[in-house]
């Protein structure tokens, strides 16, 4: 099963990113703004932060 989370971060995605890449030793592979798609607003849109995490059981 795959797990794909959705957040959101009330205009400050890219910084959140940039901090989780660095805390979780991860690699951002996938960046896209509204801006990019076509939209005038300029705030992301889409990010993919590629980690590989282990859920503990209860």
């Amino acid at each position: 099963m795959t797990f794909v989370p959705t957040l959101n971060f009330n205009g400050k995605c890219r910084a959140a990113m940039e901090l989780y890449q660095k805390a979780f030793d991860g690699k951002v592979t996938a960046f896209m703004t509204y801006g990019e798609a076509n939209d005038s607003s300029f705030t992301l849109l889409f990010i993919r932060l590629n980690q590989p995490f282990t859920v503990l059981p209860e």
